[in-house]
């Protein structure tokens, strides 16, 4: 298996995201934030390695969401964002 190589700023959308514990813990604060369980999302928070990479996975799962969504209701890529600022889904 090929070692996992970090997240890089830039990277193509839908790239997959591999690294270190960041992502993980990325993915545990979503859930746990879904969950409105404010303490689980904290605690990760301050117990992750390295909080700039799992801000930076953080956004890069939001991106895809929001894409994907966008996608999903027949929004062009390269209108998305606009879309997601004027129909605030995430409200």
């Amino acid at each position: 298996m090929a070692a996992a190589q970090p997240i890089r700023s830039g990277a193509p959308l839908g790239e997959p995201m591999v690294g270190t514990d960041f992502v993980d813990a990325a993915v545990a604060m979503a859930e746990a934030a879904w969950r409105g369980d404010i303490n689980r999302w904290n605690e990760i928070r301050c117990l992750t390695t390295d909080r700039l990479a799992t801000g930076f996975a953080s956004s890069r799962l939001l991106g895809e969401m929001i894409l994907a969504r966008a996608h999903f209701k027949g929004v062009p890529a390269a209108d998305a964002w606009q879309w997601v600022r004027s129909n605030r889904i995430l409200d």
